[in-house]
């Protein structure tokens, strides 16, 4: 079991990222390091290789077929990973790629209590990727004319010859370079809030929670932004039946278009980013095969996910 010392141990927004390290033989996946990307989760292998290994999420007690992206983190109570024979014994087949248990916080006995949490993050690239300089990059044009097509004298020269395209030439000519990784990193800033209230009487418990989440990846126009809100009520009827209902509302909507590093990593460092209007340059180089890799960055692109929950337990107090 990870209790929730453990899992606020580490401020991500991300609960599966919460957990690397914590559990033995849990295997966490990212494919893609952008916000809100889902993981792929292992807790016993591969299994198959045709059908699906995910593992069985039950949150407050109801299977769960949602993203976990999903989850807002702060409303974990605790969180157990079944991996050994005791989950097939209790879910059968579904439990057969392990079982992954998660508690959300309920209700407390006593007066109410609100409670406010908010934290304020950056994130930025760990390194750049080395690549040419204004001067590295004509002399290595000037070596392809001279061992590849035999330039000589004035044909290597980056105005008077054709060893840049035109395009370049303008730049070279007017001392302007572009260092392509500044336009696509950024230092991403990560806001996250969340308020919430909690108390109960010994019959009628309660706990209602709002958070906002707002983070920015380090690549441009890579983003996340979360709504979650959550209320539990724990009803307690007689000495015997305790009824819990749940709600759960959340909003995601994810980044537009990044860029393409690859392209970003090829471009001339005298290539035009932008024209005199203001807008992208689609060949910076003139070379077809490498565009701007910015040119597609401010396509309207509107994924909003929602989803809506409202789980029912039955607790038998029964002795």
């Amino acid at each position: 079991m990870v209790g929730k010392e453990q899992i606020n141990m580490v401020s991500t927004p991300n609960l599966m990222d919460r957990l690397v390290g914590q559990v033995a033989g849990f295997n966490i996946t990212t494919g893609n390091a952008a916000p809100g990307q889902d993981q792929t989760l292992l807790i016993r292998g591969e299994n198959s290789l045709s059908a699906s290994n995910n593992p069985l999420i039950i949150l407050d007690g109801i299977p769960y077929s949602g993203s976990l992206v999903d989850l807002d983190p702060n409303n974990i109570e605790n969180l157990t990973i079944l991996k050994d024979a005791s989950a097939v014994a209790i879910y059968g087949s579904r439990g057969s790629n392990g079982v992954i248990l998660i508690q959300t916080k309920r209700g407390i006995l006593g007066k109410a209590q609100v409670n406010y949490k908010g934290q304020l993050g950056f994130a930025e690239p760990m390194q750049r990727i080395d690549v040419m300089g204004p001067n590295e990059y004509i002399r290595f044009k000037q070596d392809i004319g001279r061992l590849r097509l035999g330039y000589t004298g004035e044909q290597l020269d980056p105005i008077a010859g054709n060893i840049i395209s035109v395009t370049e030439r303008e730049n070279y000519k007017n001392g302007i370079t572009s260092n392509w990784q500044d336009y696509i990193f950024q230092r991403g800033i990560t806001m996250d809030h969340q308020l919430s209230i909690s108390g109960g009487t010994q019959n009628t418990k309660y706990m209602a929670a709002a958070s906002s989440l707002s983070q920015e990846g380090v690549v441009y126009n890579s983003k996340l932004s979360r709504l979650n809100v959550t209320a539990n009520i724990d009803q307690t009827f007689n000495n015997w039946l305790t009824v819990g209902i749940g709600t759960q509302f959340t909003q995601r909507s994810d980044g537009g278009i990044t860029p393409n590093i690859e392209h970003a990593i090829k471009q001339s460092p005298y290539g035009k980013y932008k024209d005199a209007a203001g807008y992208y340059v689609a060949e910076p180089m003139e070379y077809s095969l490498i565009v701007n890799p910015m040119r597609n960055v401010n396509a309207d692109q509107d994924r909003i996910n929602r989803s809506f929950s409202l789980p029912v337990m039955l607790i038998s107090n029964c002795r």
